[in-house]
């Protein structure tokens, strides 16, 4: 039993040794965040959001993606034919906020899915 106890503290000493080594590594090769390179401009980030008949949480779905601080951001709103009050909900958004584009969806061609042709619209909208 003598020698199960000292492999098993051979064994934590050896864990606490590799750990101390990685964080003396890490510590000494990776770089610090005053270190690293200013961005000189933000990279343009688009988010896109499929709607159809969402009258119910479009409103707060766009404003909650609106009040992001992002630097140069745009939010593209595709319309999938709604039947409800969406379209107006995001026209009146739109009006409020020029950073809001709503595209209407083209009709569904074949061989496609709803959401797959809502989305691929999108991406051909982005400019991010």
């Amino acid at each position: 039993m003598g020698s199960f106890w000292t492999y098993h503290q051979f064994s934590i000493v050896a864990f606490v040794v590799c750990l101390v080594l990685i964080a003396l590594s890490n510590w000494r090769l990776l770089r610090r965040v005053g270190e690293s390179a200013r961005l000189i401009q933000w990279p343009r980030v688009s988010v896109l959001v499929p709607a159809r008949d969402e009258e119910a949480n479009i409103g707060d779905c766009v404003r909650s993606l609106l009040s992001q601080d992002y630097p140069d951001s745009e939010v593209i709103v595709l319309d999938d034919q709604s039947c409800d009050r969406t379209g107006e909900i995001l026209a009146e958004l739109a009006s409020q906020d020029c950073r809001l584009r709503i595209i209407a969806g083209q009709a569904l061609p074949a061989g496609w899915l709803g959401k797959h042709w809502a989305c691929h619209q999108l991406v051909e909208a982005a400019t991010g």
